[in-house]
């Protein structure tokens, strides 16, 4: 758990008719580069949890999403929020570092 990195990753809108498999191909390279777990939300990104493997997981629904993420998080992992500012990760970020 100490010095965990997480990959928090929602839709990448912008992405246009490519957008599932650029979705896939991040999270092979995530966990290629031994990103330590990926949470996913959007559908998407649903490509990119199915690409990492067993330590990601993926979200439908916004709430669940922070909720998972506020009881999964700790002090000492080093995290990464991407995606769309349509899919509300901007107000991830902020929940994650108010919390």
């Amino acid at each position: 758990r100490h010095g965990d990195s997480i990959f928090v990753l929602g839709d990448m809108l912008e992405l246009g008719e490519h957008a599932d498999d650029l979705h896939r191909h991040i999270g092979e390279q995530a966990e290629q580069l031994g990103v330590h777990r990926l949470y996913c939300y959007g559908k998407h990104s649903r490509f990119a949890a199915d690409a990492f493997g067993n330590n990601a997981q993926h979200f439908e629904h916004h709430d669940d999403f922070l909720s998972t993420l506020r009881d999964t998080l700790h002090e000492q992992a080093t995290v990464l929020v991407k995606g769309s500012k349509a899919m509300g990760m901007d107000k991830i970020a902020k929940a994650l570092v108010e919390a």
